[in-house]
């Protein structure tokens, strides 16, 4: 529209021009805003601007369809009842059987009878049939309602030697759903092979002889333009199409696919003072808990993951506080669409998504409780079963007192006064105590000797590691280097062997015996301490001496595996998580190859120490000491918190993390042991909760179910239209709804039977015969407050 100046009327206005803009009408009657010109100024003297175009009614498109928004909601609800066609007459005109079909894909409502539906979809045998139950529409088949699709034929010929695809059970795919076809090929001698007959029939078969599924051509050009703009997998296409076949998972089918917080809670109180009234909460007389999810926990020092772990509170089961985080998965895809929407559409949605996510936990709950329930009562078996060993070897006393400190600090999760009895109280054993204590009990001459001839012990380990390292391709400079350790160590084990004969005379025999073969390179010398004497008279004081220092020695090299394996999986994690770029990778993986390589070191120091404690055991009648220590295998040596495993409700723990001894005599040191023990009967009783926790929703998710059906029973009737077909679309559309539901409910109460008790079977059946009131509030299922 174009305006000119001599076509403006300005209309008066009583307030001045400064506080009002002026209304301008058109020589034609229409009437608009002169605010919604946009210039700086304009005087009587400025020439005359062109005017912006007028606003029209198709500018702002949803204000018009808020005013109609009924009509549309009430137009949809009228598509789940017979509409206009509510006689029981065929719409085919046949005057034979009354109209209860009518079929979602052909564009006509109208309801015809099972002979004019067959007659109507001989071409159309993937469309999908809905039949009116006198209540609602149902899902319905052309193969139930007697279709039967011959191929090698005209449509509407028969063939006079038809062969039935293999037990009846062919499925076709096509862009609305996966149908199930009755389908007969052509037998006769003229005919071609099964895999042509699809093929002319633009279907393509799954395999090439004798095919059972197949889909339509336009489903996979469908599919591959879908591809192609929205990269979706054939998976998520496929499971689209089984969702359109049925949302509610309760039709079992053939899967055809193979053929196609962190949480907070310091100063807290402090903090809800702020708070509104009506948000307000009074811990002074609620028990309140605070948790870190599983998941985020290992991220917090080792305090928190004592203190706020759902592994070792009760009532808890096997609760992981990870739910809030899982729909995440679901939504994030979701991203692209929604970062261009403004805030109303984007909120709309997101909120279709999240109710589709509900949904599909809702149709899966008999499923997925059912596996949970199964998974749990094995693992509470063999977790009880792993307690009860555990158990028998604690002493009475140390079993009292240790359940009587975890039972005082579970019932007082929020007191940081009372001890965690599952935090270490002593230190454990060093190699520098040990060397402490001798010293002050033995003669220092001996107690050098001893500890000297391990220190060269670990040289040559060392200086071994270091030649095994060289490879096949070793320089001058690296040869060199290895003869110039090698003179080092020589020198200092014969040094040390001037020492040694004095107080193991036999030795010296030993020694001479050595040097009239090939002279060995300085690793492999043997330094012959008292556990390698074996049958050779040797001074009590220092296989004492060597006992004590190995013992020590094994401790320490325990120690140092577990901060290994400390370092190792924390530079692995962060390696996957941050690191990114040759340079980057290369730097980790030789920070990670070292960690490794001392590892190794610390385990053949270990073994070594091992195998002489055995021997002096034997020497010195030691009793009682293995239980303190063990053979370390390859399969012991894990991480205490493996981020690649299951975790602390499943875990098996080496016995490296856990106590040295098994608190026998009054020097043990009980905390290892204790810990565990603790931790052992934790594991227990959560699995032994989850089965009553698993019990008790499986029976409210019946309870809810029962509810919710009665309560669409008497939505139905709450709205009545002028209309008849509106209140009959209403009414269907409820009935469908609360028969969904009772459906959902005794699918699930057929698979959990197993596992409810009688009473909570005995109250379904009796809630679900009676007839609830509409008005009947949901069922209570709060917890109540523990004691």
């Amino acid at each position: 529209m174009r305006v000119s100046s001599q076509r403006l009327l300005t209309r008066s206005s009583p307030l001045s021009t400064s506080q009002l803009a002026p209304t301008v009408l058109l020589d034609d009657g229409a009437e608009f805003d002169s605010a919604a010109f946009d210039y700086p100024s304009m005087s009587m003297e400025d020439e005359t601007l062109p005017p912006k175009r007028k606003r029209t009614a198709g500018d702002n498109p949803l204000l018009i369809w808020l005013g109609e928004h009924d009509t549309y909601l009430l137009e949809i609800i009228r598509l789940d009842g017979r509409g206009d066609n509510r006689g029981d007459v065929c719409a085919g005109g046949c005057g034979s059987d009354p109209g209860q079909f009518r079929c979602e894909d052909c564009d006509d409502m109208q309801l015809y009878c099972a002979m004019c539906t067959l007659r109507n979809h001989v071409r159309s045998p993937s469309h999908r049939i809905q039949e009116w139950n006198s209540m609602f529409f149902q899902v319905t088949s052309l193969k139930k309602l007697g279709l039967h699709i011959q191929l090698g034929h005209p449509i509407g010929q028969r063939c006079i030697l038809p062969q039935q695809a293999f037990n009846d059970d062919f499925v076709l795919i096509d862009t609305n759903g996966i149908h199930e076809i009755a389908l007969d090929f052509c037998g006769c001698e003229t005919s071609q092979t099964h895999v042509k007959q699809l093929l002319r029939h633009r279907w393509f078969p799954a395999t090439s002889t004798d095919p059972r599924t197949a889909a339509t051509f336009r489903l996979l050009h469908h599919y591959q333009i879908l591809s192609f703009e929205s990269k979706a997998s054939a998976y998520e296409f496929y499971h689209s199409l089984v969702r359109l076949t049925d949302n509610t998972g309760m039709t079992k089918r053939k899967d055809r696919y193979e053929a196609f917080m962190r949480m907070w809670h310091k100063r807290l109180w402090t903090r809800i003072k702020s708070f509104p009234q009506a948000y307000g909460l009074d811990h002074f007389i609620k028990t309140i808990r605070f948790f870190v999810p599983k998941f985020h926990l290992p991220a917090h020092v080792t305090k928190c993951q004592t203190l706020f772990s759902f592994n070792f509170m009760r009532f808890v089961g096997r609760t992981d506080g990870e739910a809030p985080e899982r729909g995440w998965s679901n939504i994030n895809p979701v991203a692209s669409s929604t970062k261009a929407m403004g805030p109303g559409c984007r909120r709309d949605t997101l909120d279709d998504y999240f109710g589709d996510w509900n949904w599909k936990k809702t149709v899966g709950f008999g499923a997925s409780l059912l596996l949970k329930m199964k998974d749990t009562l094995a693992e509470k078996a063999e977790h009880e079963m792993a307690f009860e060993e555990f158990d028998t070897v604690v002493t009475p006393d140390h079993r009292s007192t240790w359940l009587a400190e975890m039972e005082v600090w579970e019932g007082n999760p929020n007191n940081m006064s009372i001890p965690n009895p599952l935090e270490a109280k002593a230190m454990s054993i060093t190699q520098a105590g040990a060397c402490l204590k001798l010293a002050e009990l033995e003669a220092e001459e001996l107690h050098v000797l001893i500890a000297s001839g391990i220190d060269l012990e670990e040289e040559q380990r060392r200086l071994s590691t270091t030649v095994e390292s060289l490879g096949l391709h070793v320089t001058d400079t690296q040869k060199a280097n290895i003869v110039r350790l090698r003179n080092s160590l020589y020198r200092k084990i014969n040094t040390w062997r001037c020492a040694q004969v004095l107080y193991l005379p036999v030795v010296q025999d030993l020694i001479n015996q050595a040097a009239c073969n090939v002279q060995e390179n300085a690793e492999y010398m043997k330094l012959w301490l008292p556990s390698q004497l074996r049958g050779k008279p040797c001074d009590t004081c220092l296989q004492n001496d060597e006992w004590e220092l190995r013992y020590a020695q094994a401790y320490d090299a325990l120690e140092e595996i577990r901060q290994c394996l400390r370092i190792h999986c924390s530079l692995l994690m962060f390696k996957r998580e941050w690191i990114c770029g040759q340079g980057s990778n290369t730097r980790a993986q030789n920070a990670l190859a070292r960690v490794h390589g001392r590892r190794t070191a610390c385990v053949k120091q270990y073994r070594s120490a091992w195998v002489a404690l055995n021997v002096l055991a034997t020497v010195l009648k030691k009793k009682d000491w293995r239980g303190r220590l063990q053979e370390l295998v390859d399969d012991d040596i894990k991480p205490l918190v493996d981020p690649f495993a299951t975790g602390e409700g499943r875990r098996q723990v080496s016995w490296i993390w856990m106590m040295e001894g098994v608190n026998r005599g009054n020097d043990g040191d009980t905390d290892g042991v204790r810990i565990e023990w603790c931790k052992s009967r934790a594991r227990a009783l959560r699995w032994a909760e989850e089965v009553e926790l698993l019990r008790e929703e499986m029976r409210r998710v019946l309870q809810f179910l029962a509810w919710q059906a009665a309560w669409w029973d008497g939505q139905g009737n709450r709205r009545v239209r002028e209309c008849a077909a509106e209140t009959e679309g209403l009414k269907a559309y409820a009935a469908r709804q609360a028969n969904l539901r009772r459906r959902l409910g005794g699918h699930f109460c057929m698979l959990w039977a197993p596992h409810l008790s009688a009473q909570a079977l005995d109250e379904l059946t009796t809630l679900a015969s009676i007839n609830v009131s509409p008005e009947l509030s949901l069922p209570d299922l709060t917890i109540p407050d523990i004691p």
